[in-house]
């Protein structure tokens, strides 16, 4: 059964409820990236979360450890993110400064197959 995203508590919907269970059930995806990454979402319902997928994987609310990277964007830019879930979807908002990254810019390049599982299983509305 596919999840929808709103607008609204985009971020919420997705680091609160839909990331942990990709990461039950594709444990995989936390091997693949083995790092602390810190999401900075902007804009009204936006917030801070610490995404650990090293040993065992957590999503936390607020910086709770440093990360090896950051990715900043506006609430809306992310769920178009999330519409596309390619690298080269990211490689374009890059470009256009929609989205930003700080730190070990190669460890958000492995972020593609956890984007990619999200877009699979869920449709975002906007």
């Amino acid at each position: 059964m596919q999840e929808r995203l709103t607008a609204n508590h985009i971020a919420e919907q997705v680091f609160d409820h839909m990331v942990p269970k990709i990461l039950v059930e594709q444990p995989d995806i936390a091997r693949r990236v083995n790092a602390v990454i810190g999401i900075e979402l902007t804009g009204e319902n936006g917030g801070y979360w610490t995404l650990d997928l090293t040993d065992t994987p957590v999503i936390e609310r607020g910086k709770t450890k440093e990360p090896k990277c950051t990715l900043t964007a506006q609430v809306d830019d992310f769920r178009d993110l999330l519409t596309n879930g390619s690298v080269r979807a990211a490689l374009d908002a890059f470009k256009k400064k929609r989205i930003q990254a700080s730190g070990h810019l190669p460890t958000i390049l492995k972020l593609e197959v956890l984007l990619k599982s999200l877009s699979k299983q869920n449709n975002v509305v906007a």
